[in-house]
């Protein structure tokens, strides 16, 4: 049977310290990752708070949610992430991104797929330790020791290959289905919200506007792990899960 794993994802607003405390709570009760969004600007850096909560565990995988190789140079990325490896032995998780709220919080775009993918590729490199090429130079950082799993947050027929040829896995994944095809006078769109990302599916006729609209949160795909969570449990138990995925079930997919 396959493992579910839980994590936690904060917004580093100050104080950092309410974030180490949080990330140690969320190691007790047993949860397995604790993330943190990665933008300088919108919220406090990230790389000093992961340090904090590296030293204060010794269980839960950090890594940020995501981070992207337009805000830093990626080999000062892959440098700081291995250094923090060697602090929290070995436990850091790269999520990674094209940089959609750190980029444009600063007037500039998100870097192209291609870009994320040959530098997500550079990143997990080189903090393992490994020779790579940049800009036509042989460097290596030799003193780090540990792999870097890597998830890539991404949707869409470019990002999802992308996603799948240099990470182990992906958040996001909205868009149109596989195999469906987008009907005429269609568009399928996305946004960020806190629970993850909703998906949007119009169809129009050419007027101002849709005769048909569909919205699929992402307590859809949440939802998905009901039959396991369900099994040997009583049915009262049912309504307690249901309601810690999403207490409106209506909003699901509407």
């Amino acid at each position: 049977m396959a493992k579910i794993s839980f994590g936690v994802c904060f917004a580093p607003d100050p104080p950092a310290s309410r974030w180490v405390d949080l990330t140690k709570l969320a190691e007790a009760n047993g949860f397995e990752y604790a993330w943190l969004f990665d933008s300088h600007v919108l919220w406090q850096e990230v790389y000093p708070i992961f340090t904090l909560m590296a030293a204060a565990t010794t269980r839960i995988k950090i890594g940020p949610c995501v981070t992207n190789p337009g805000t830093r140079d990626p080999s000062v990325t892959a440098s700081a992430l291995a250094t923090l490896n060697q602090i929290s032995g070995g436990r850091m998780v790269m999520g990674i991104g094209r940089g959609d709220s750190a980029r444009r919080v600063l007037g500039q775009k998100p870097v192209t797929v291609d870009e994320m993918e040959r530098d997500c590729r550079l990143i997990r490199e080189l903090a393992a330790g490994r020779e790579v090429s940049y800009a036509g130079v042989k460097i290596q950082i030799k003193w780090a020791e540990h792999e870097l799993p890597t998830r890539v947050a991404g949707y869409g027929p470019k990002a999802l290959p992308a996603a799948r040829r240099v990470a182990g896995g992906v958040w996001g994944g909205c868009g149109e289905a596989g195999g469906r095809g987008r009907p005429p006078g269609g568009e399928t769109g996305a946004e960020e919200e806190p629970k993850g990302r909703k998906g949007y599916d119009l169809v129009s006729d050419g007027g101002g506007m849709a005769y048909r609209t569909r919205i699929r949160t992402p307590s859809f795909a949440h939802m998905q792990m009901m039959p396991r969570l369900a099994r040997g449990r009583m049915i009262p138990d049912l309504f307690a899960s249901l309601g810690a995925m999403d207490f409106v079930l209506a909003d699901v997919d509407r």
